[in-house]
Order: C-alpha cells, then sequence, then structure tokens
C-alpha cells in the first residue's frame, strides 16, 4: 500500500539538502537483517524514525522526496509520535499478513526505480559504498535483483565518503553527554570546595585560585578549568591573590570566574560565582499565638548591612544581564534568525537599556559576544564543515563578558537544536552564591538555630505535646522530620535552588547552604495558594505560594534577580509524585494548613495547568 504526501519529520531536509548538494540519493535499512551502528540510528533518526529492537523499515531520501518501507506497527507507532508535517513523501506499508522479505523486497524495488527515474546514483548504508555490494550483504533487499540499479555515477564515491564523515559526526550526541557528563562532574567538585570552605568560618577568604583549579581537575581528570579571582578575571598578569585580597584595590573579592573544557569533544561551559549574596536573612519580629493571634513588633530589628552590598548588587544584576542575553541568542539560533553578528549588537541593545546602564553608570567598560557552531570536536574546521549538515548535528556554543572597573563577568554555554527549540548540553546553575562571612552568616546562624531547636509534634492540637516539641515564634509547630527538596523561584537566573524544607503548622522554613535560610511565615506574609498536580499518581506537582507585599521580607533570596524593584515574591515546592514531601504533605501538614488558609481567607487555586515559571524552572533542572 503505497501512501503518499504523509507527515515525516522535517529533520528529513537536512539529508534532503546533503541529496542536493552532492546529486545522490541516500538508502538506509534498520532491521534484525541491515547494518547496525550509532550512525545507521542517527541516519534514520533523521527521517523521524526512532530505532528500536522491532524496528523493520528501508528509507530512500532523496533531494525532494523521502520513500519509506515499514511494517504497520511501526508506521502507527511513527504516526502517534510528534512529527511536523512534511510533504512529498510516499510511505511502502506492509499488511500484517504478509510482511515477508519478497513483499519489502518489492517495495524497495519501486523505491529504487524512482531514483533511477530521476537519474540519481544511490549511496546505499553506512558501511558500504556500492549499491550491489549492499543489495548482496542485506537480506532485505536480496529480492531486488540488479536490473532494478540505477547506473553508477562517477560521484557515488565521493557523496558516499562525505556522508560517512558527516554521519560519524551526526552520531556524536553518546561523545557530546560523556563529555557533558565529564563537565559537570569537574564543576560539582568546584562547587564543593567551596561549600566546604564556607562551612568552616574565615576559610572562605583564604581560597586561592590553584586550590580550585586542582579541586576540579581531581574531579574529572580529563577537563582542565581555569579560575580567576576578582580582579584577575580581567587582568590575567596581576600577582596572583587569596579571596580576601583579589579585588578591586586588594579589598575582598566579592566574585571570580571558572571556565571549564573536555579536550575530547572541545564542549566549554564558563560561569561567574559569587562570593555574597549581597543581603542577609530576614529574622521574623512577630509573635504568633497557638489561638493564631499575631502580635506585630514593638521594634524592629536593624539588620545590620551587608558588607559591600551596593558593589555584589552590581556585579550580580550585570551577570545576570549576560545571561539574559546568551539565552535570547539561543532561542533566536533555535528560531533560525540569528544574523552572523547580531549577537554582540544584542548584547550592546541589553547595557543601553535602563535596567542595566543604571548599574553600569559613568563607568567606562568593555563587553563583547559571540556564537560558534561547528561539528563536535572538529574545532575550526568542524565550524567550516558544518555548512553541509543539518543544523540538528552542530553544537553551538554562545559566550557573553563583560569588562568593568571590578573585573570580569563571563557567562558561556554550549546548546544544540532539537527540533522544538533549543536544548541546554551541560546542566549548570547560571548563578551560584555563597554567604560572605560577616552579617550574612550570622543571621543565618541566628535564623536557623531558632529553626532547629523544635522537635517534630506528633500532636499539634495537644498543648502538653507541643510544649515537649518547642514551638518557633513565627512558623508554631514543627510536624514532620526535614525533608531535602527543591525550591522553585520566578527567576530564569536562578530558576531552583536545592536545600532543606521544614514544614511548621504556620508556614515553612526553606534553607540553602548556599544562599541561607528562608522563612515564610503564613499568617504573617501570605497572600495566595496555587496547587498543581498534587493529587496526580506520577510526574511532578508543585505548590506555589505568592507573598505579601512587604519590603523587608524575601531574605538572601531577593536579590536574585533585582531586590530594589520587585515588591511580591512567588516560589514553589517541586513535588514530585509518592516521594517523602508528597506523603508528609499529603498525609500531616496539608490538613492544618487548609484550615489556616480558610481562617486567614488565603485564596487556594487548584491549576490545571503548570504555572510557567513552575515548568520553565523543571524543564532546566531535570
Amino acid at each position: 500500500t503505497a501512501r503518499p504526501s504523509v507527515a515525516l519529520s522535517s529533520m528529513e531536509n537536512g539529508l534532503a539538502r546533503f541529496c542536493a548538494a552532492n546529486r545522490c540519493a541516500l538508502l538506509f535499512a534498520v532491521g534484525s537483517d541491515a547494518p547496525d551502528g550509532e550512525a545507521a540510528a542517527a541516519a534514520i533518526a533523521l527521517i523521524g524514525v526512532k530505532p528500536g529492537h522491532d524496528t523493520e523499515c528501508v528509507a530512500l531520501v532523496t533531494p525532494d522526496r523521502v520513500l519509506l518501507c515499514s511494517s504497520e506497527s511501526h508506521w502507527a507507532a511513527m504516526k502517534n509520535s510528534r512529527m511536523p508535517a512534511s510533504t512529498h513523501n510516499t510511505v511502502f506499508v506492509a499488511p500484517a499478513s504478509d510482511t515477508t522479505a519478497t513483499w519489502r523486497a518489492q517495495a524497495v524495488g519501486r523505491m529504487l526505480e524512482y531514483a533511477a527515474a530521476i537519474d540519481l546514483p544511490v549511496v546505499a548504508g553506512l558501511s558500504t559504498k556500492c549499491l550491489d555490494v549492499a543489495l548482496s550483504a542485506w537480506p532485505l533487499l536480496r529480492g531486488v535483483g540488479p536490473g532494478r540499479l540505477p547506473p553508477p555515477m562517477p560521484q557515488v564515491e565521493a557523496a558516499a565518503s562525505a556522508l560517512l564523515a558527516l554521519l560519524d559526526r551526526g552520531a556524536a550526541s553518546n561523545r557530546l553527554a560523556r563529555g557533558a557528563s565529564l563537565l559537570e562532574r569537574s564543576w560539582e567538585g568546584l562547587l564543593r570546595a567551596i561549600d566546604s570552605a564556607a562551612r568552616r568560618e574565615g576559610s572562605l577568604s583564604s581560597l586561592t585560585e590553584a586550590q580550585l583549579e586542582r579541586t576540579a581537575a581531581d574531579a574529572a581528570d580529563s577537563t582542565a578549568t581555569t579560575v580567576r579571582l576578582g580582579i584577575r578575571t580581567r587582568d590575567e598578569s596581576g600577582k596572583r591573590y587569596a579571596v580576601h585580597s583579589a579585588g578591586k584595590d586588594r579589598a575582598h573579592a566579592l566574585h571570580l570566574t571558572a571556565r571549564a573544557t573536555d579536550a575530547q569533544t572541545g564542549l566549554s561551559v564558563a560561569r561567574t560565582l559569587f562570593l555574597s549574596n549581597g543581603a542577609a536573612p530576614h529574622h521574623w519580629q512577630h509573635r504568633v499565638f497557638p489561638d493564631g493571634e499575631v502580635l506585630p513588633p514593638l521594634v524592629e530589628d536593624e539588620v545590620g548591612e551587608v558588607e559591600c552590598a551596593a558593589r555584589t548588587a552590581r556585579l550580580m544584576r550585570l551577570y545576570c544581564t549576560l545571561v539574559a542575553v546568551a539565552r535570547e541568542v539561543a532561542e533566536r539560533a533555535a528560531g533560525g534568525t540569528l544574523g552572523p553578528e547580531e549577537a554582540d549588537s544584542i548584547l550592546r541593545a541589553r547595557l543601553a537599556g535602563e535596567d542595566a546602564s543604571q548599574w553600569l553608570g559613568e563607568q567606562p567598560y568593555d563587553a563583547g559576544a559571540s556564537v560558534w557552531r561547528g561539528l563536535v570536536g572538529d574545532g575550526e574546521q568542524g565550524a567550516a564543515d558544518s555548512q553541509a549538515a543539518p543544523a540538528e548535528w552542530l553544537l553551538h556554543s554562545v559566550r557573553v563578558q563583560l569588562d568593568i572597573d571590578e573585573g570580569r563577568l563571563l557567562f558561556e554555554q554550549p546548546f544544540v537544536l532539537d527540533g522544538d527549540g533549543w536544548r541546554e548540553v551541560v546542566r549548570l546553575p547560571p548563578l551560584s552564591c555563597w554567604m560572605l562571612d560577616g552579617v550574612e552568616t550570622s543571621e543565618a546562624r541566628t535564623i536557623r538555630a531558632a529553626v532547629t531547636t523544635n522537635a517534630p509534634c506528633p500532636l499539634p492540637s495537644c498543648a502538653l505535646s507541643r510544649l515537649h516539641a518547642g514551638e518557633h515564634a513565627q512558623l508554631q509547630t514543627l510536624l514532620c522530620e526535614p525533608i531535602e527538596c527543591t525550591l522553585l523561584l520566578d527567576s530564569s537566573w536562578l530558576p531552583a535552588v536545592r536545600g532543606e524544607a521544614r514544614l511548621f503548622a504556620g508556614g515553612i522554613a526553606f534553607d540553602s547552604e548556599r544562599h541561607g535560610p528562608l522563612l515564610l511565615p503564613f499568617r504573617i506574609h501570605l497572600a495566595a495558594v496555587t496547587a498543581f498536580n498534587l493529587g496526580g499518581s506520577e510526574g511532578t506537582g508543585a505548590l506555589c505560594f505568592r507573598q505579601a507585599e512587604a519590603w523587608h521580607a524575601y531574605g538572601p533570596l531577593a536579590l536574585l534577580p533585582d531586590h530594589s524593584g520587585m515588591t511580591t515574591l512567588t516560589l514553589a515546592l517541586a513535588v514530585p509524585c509518592r516521594s517523602t514531601l508528597h506523603r508528609a504533605l499529603e498525609e500531616t501538614a496539608w490538613p492544618h494548613w487548609a484550615r489556616l488558609f480558610a481562617e486567614c481567607d488565603i485564596p487556594v487555586r487548584a491549576a490545571r495547568q503548570c504555572p510557567a515559571f513552575v515548568e520553565e524552572a523543571l524543564r532546566r533542572v531535570d
């Protein structure tokens, strides 16, 4: 049965371009009696076929048409998958009662007749260069017979060689994944070293570039990581100092840049890391009584100002602008609208905008953005050869940097196009920062001490049980043991933070080692609640909290992305179905919270669709 004008994947356009450039047709076979290998899988995947253990199909690709011979069951599976519409294709579908090699050979013969009619030579397979060899080597094609062969043409050998070279690179996804895994492992080693120093008072200030580079190398020895502190991010010729004296005018460094590269794949990734959050956690002074009465503070504590808070805010906000530029560049590349020099134009436009210009001030600066694209592992040669390759086979990398008086801010991200948009190759957090010794760490210790002294209360309704367990002045009774979880934020720069959540009868305490504690007392500071997929049996749900407006109530996360203009903060707990957090909410916390929300007239809404910021954050952390 021939079915014309069916919907195959739009990715076959890459192979069609190859056919047009080399004036040939491409013949692929996948199945139990056909050649196998990564390159074969990569080629057949480009026309919408996902090879599996039961896949039996033959495809012929020409400059303007794709012909496919497939079984009925496999064709049904293909139709049910997400495939963009494409025209000028023909599929020969074998009836369920007749899937013999004879039938398939007849269908393939028809396909080869089409190639002969349009006077194109056929490049067969990925391990053979001549069609007659393929016909004798593949049992699937033996019934076609030599009389069906198109006439030989001199460009077949050259086209076959070029095809094999391209498919070898096009099948590099496994190499790419291995390289990304090594970079992520190296990066985790770097972050662990800073985490370890941050736990010991005074140790963060004594870190050096050599220590951090050595730790990253130990985590993944095939990668090379370059770390520059403070002012040396811009001027590497200067003398090396530790964190405590690597900043401007020998002051404490507020940031560092790190760039990791995998030699085998050419993958590289870079981030700017911050050695301060720029704000101290907020210690609430209200008092919430067991009957729900809230006593406002008689005197509001004056939280000490974080050292160099304004400088940290400036550095962090400008860096977040670079992250936004990189995302816009990737989106335009995925949409096919990115010009050769447009990345730099996007950066200049952002820096000239009102948001960034207020942070730049009158100080001179130098900035640049560039995009590299090429075949994996081939460097400049790959960039030269990439014109003949489908866009889906190419590795892209965007690098954005800004040099100011405090040093260099740097962001670099490799990505690939997947047909639906763009996808990060190396999954690293865009923004990482640690608490600076002083006000940040002292306030965090005070808040943590008040939170962690409470034990889970088995009977929250019993006054004696509450007395034995202890009660927090604002959050009241602790309902269960602390739970490791992910906090999702409405921020493209810090979409998710891993930490520990404590569920109290009157609120939530979330503590991140790098950012410090964040308290959300429901009776004082909650405006609305949205629940998504909390009753589901699969996937990840979310419990979203929109805080009430208050200038002082955000803790260390306030600075991210813009503490000066933000008056409300929406955050969410990611709740994987059947997880410890899911069970704790369902069985313990929610009955208490539901009564509190009703009593305080806090609106609760069940969302049918995942909130946009939750969906984006989950996509980036999965």
